[in-house]
């Protein structure tokens, strides 16, 4: 099982293998929200879906699939990047595995 890890201004962004799920926390919570760009693909690296998700605070996004099961198969890869919602920036994409 694989997971990925990112970090941008203080905050902490993680995709969890199991449960599909994205956690997000603004560690100095100073009135920025973090933006999170997600992409999943299958196992040919065909891009199967795209989120973007603003966060707060602390969030928990359970990613699903766009036909909607609710769960990523195993073996795809899911990228995301962070950044926040007052400037263009984000990091590189950061690879996890389902």
């Amino acid at each position: 099982m694989t997971t990925g890890v990112g970090y941008h201004y203080l905050s902490y962004t993680k995709f969890h293998a199991y449960g599909d799920v994205l956690t997000v926390d603004d560690n100095i919570k100073d009135g920025r929200q973090v933006v999170v760009d997600v992409r999943v693909y299958d196992t040919k690296l065909n891009l199967r879906d795209t989120d973007k998700f603003t966060c707060p605070t602390e969030c928990k996004y359970d990613l699903g699939t766009p036909d909607g099961s609710g769960d990523i198969p195993e073996g795809w890869v899911v990228k995301f990047r962070v950044g926040t919602d007052t400037d263009s920036y984000r990091t590189d994409w950061i690879n996890g595995s389902a």
